[in-house]
């Protein structure tokens, strides 16, 4: 992973840490900073990615005073500049460094379509419905963790969703970019990915955790839907979600078709039992 995307994380991370607001990194990023620290293959195979998706909680945004702050961190302190195609909750930095903004549903501040006006003219949100539950379970990230030789980043402190909102935020995304005006085949195969990888990296307080929330929520048209999701798509080795990486030739090249197949049985075998389907 290049150094310039820590650097970001660094100084976002340091900002938010002044206005005392939580930043939630979502996204393919947020499955790497959740899982780097495993030492074994499927680590390995997390893909490296360089935009940010930063998830801003619902606690944080019903403050007034949180959300002007926010937008003066990014668009004035940070010197993010709005891309027009995505005014105003996607921004770039330099050539490279990208940050969109997502929120979860919240029903006390103004919307427009998909976007949530965080500050009217100038910072919005990505609405993510699925992310309903974004707040509860968040890991706690340190960039010295990450990078230990790097003492400037000992105070920047991220978070990640728990694995079951990642899960969930994945699945979405998957079958958002797999049907409809939307499918993209490349994103759909990237959602597809990060789903194996993730569910092959948690372990069993991972999934003890899981079921604990998956109690409080299993009613939820969020959870319901997930579960539907998982159904169409990946609850057997054969559907098409599964197929999708089994497509990519960077799966396991140097194994026979069979044994790619019986790596993706034991994702939708763990994946089943996760969501109790």
């Amino acid at each position: 992973m290049d150094n310039t995307i820590f650097n970001q994380l660094s100084e976002l991370a340091q900002a938010c840490r002044r206005i005392d607001v939580k930043p939630i990194i979502c996204g393919g990023l947020g499955i790497y900073l959740s899982f780097c620290k495993k030492d074994n293959e499927i680590q390995q195979m997390i893909r490296a990615t360089q935009d940010i998706d930063l998830m801003l909680s619902k606690q944080d945004l019903l403050e007034e005073s949180k959300r002007k702050a926010i937008d003066e961190i990014i668009t004035h302190e940070l010197e993010y500049i709005v891309q027009p195609e995505k005014k105003y909750h996607g921004f770039k930095k330099g050539l490279t460094q990208e940050l969109d903004i997502l929120v979860p549903p919240i029903e006390e501040l103004p919307r427009n379509n998909y976007r949530l006006k965080i500050v009217k003219s100038s910072l919005h949100g990505h609405i993510t419905a699925e992310a309903e539950f974004i707040d509860e379970d968040l890991r706690t990230v340190r960039l010295s963790d990450i990078l230990e030789d790097c003492l400037e980043n000992k105070e920047a402190v991220l978070y990640v969703p728990s694995p079951t909102n990642l899960m969930t935020m994945k699945l979405f995304a998957f079958n958002d970019r797999n049907q409809g005006d939307r499918k993209t085949p490349d994103r759909a195969m990237a959602h597809a990915w990060d789903m194996y990888i993730t569910v092959m990296l948690t372990d069993i307080n991972d999934l003890k955790e899981g079921q604990v929330f998956l109690s409080r929520h299993g009613d939820s048209r969020i959870i319901q839907k997930t579960k539907s999701i998982i159904g169409n798509y990946f609850s057997q080795y054969e559907k098409a979600g599964w197929q999708t990486v089994l497509s990519s030739s960077n799966f396991y090249p140097a194994l026979r078709l069979v044994e790619k197949e019986e790596k993706l049985k034991q994702s939708a075998a763990r994946l089943i039992r996760w969501f109790d389907i």
